[in-house]
């Protein structure tokens, strides 16, 4: 049996990381009104954005990235999140964050310009 791509869960906000990547609490419907929830505050899973790449943290363009992130989301928002794999390392979740307002992140951080297409 293949799994249905993609996953969707929610995503309790633990922190920003950077303009690309969010750590925080899964929150998963697994059917028949059972939840499941997966990682614990302060210990959650990181969560990587599919398809974009924003500077890294110790550039000026990566801490103008990570500014403009935490102006759209915040410790303790719930995110929908619809996930396509792991990433590249096998460490991070990939996905589409959504915010409760329906606003796509990744296509945020690309219309912004803190963040470019990526296919790696």
């Amino acid at each position: 049996m293949t799994t249905p791509w993609p996953i969707r869960f929610e995503l309790a906000v633990d922190r920003v990381h950077d303009g690309d990547t969010i750590y925080g609490v899964i929150h998963a419907d697994a059917g028949l009104d059972i939840w499941i929830e997966s990682g614990r505050t302060g210990k959650g899973w990181g969560l990587r954005f599919y398809g974009i790449n924003a500077p890294e943290l110790n550039t000026d363009a990566g801490k103008l990235a990570l500014a403009f992130l935490q102006t759209l989301v915040k410790p303790g928002d719930t995110l929908t999140f619809d996930s396509y794999s792991f990433d590249k390392y096998q460490k991070r979740i990939d996905g589409i964050p959504y915010t409760a307002a329906g606003m796509n992140l990744c296509q945020a951080m690309l219309d912004s310009g803190n963040a470019v297409p990526y296919t790696g």
